[in-house]
């Protein structure tokens, strides 16, 4: 059909012609396609459906488990599926509030309290990481910081679990 895979990613594919651009991602079972021209698209897909069984939806709403919204000039991205998966597996309910981030150096982080469950402590961070890092830029500080403290104590304190719970805090503000 006349695309090429780009070098530095094998799951995108470029098709140029005269003006007409045609970009497609594709992932598993997902994909995505833009173009600068609607005509482009319509032979394009025109073409594809004579060659093999799709689903094609015409616009996006979810692409690889991310929430797409489109407005005037602008693409909304967010996950929240996967948010309120996340707070209902570690048990932490939904509040409408916003809860400070506590930021110290890690000089200052206390070592003395409660010792948590490092196992837990650290599914935690994991989920927040694969959430963080399609949608939420936000907290994206945040997490990285609980993971790296996280592999400092074998048995992270309560003090880890307060900024986990800004994080959620912050997470259950759910538009």
């Amino acid at each position: 059909m006349g695309f090429a895979a780009m070098e530095g990613n094998q799951s995108l594919y470029i098709f140029r012609s005269g003006e007409d651009t045609i970009a497609i991602w594709i992932h598993v079972d997902d994909g995505v396609i833009a173009s600068n021209s609607p005509k482009a698209v319509s032979d394009f897909q025109c073409r594809l459906c004579a060659e093999v069984d799709n689903k094609w939806h015409g616009t996006i709403s979810q692409i690889v488990g991310l929430e797409c919204a489109f407005g005037e000039g602008e693409v909304a991205i967010g996950q929240k599926r996967l948010t309120k998966s996340i707070l209902d597996v570690y048990s932490w309910p939904i509040v409408k509030s916003n809860f400070p981030l506590p930021v110290l150096p890690p000089s200052q982080i206390p070592l003395e309290g409660e010792r948590l469950d490092a196992t837990t402590f650290r599914s935690v961070i994991g989920s927040l990481a694969y959430l963080v890092s399609g949608s939420r830029p936000d907290l994206a500080f945040a997490v990285k910081y609980l993971a790296r403290h996280s592999m400092a104590q074998q048995r992270p304190t309560g003090a880890f679990w307060t900024t986990w719970w800004a994080i959620c805090s912050k997470l259950s503000i759910i538009e």
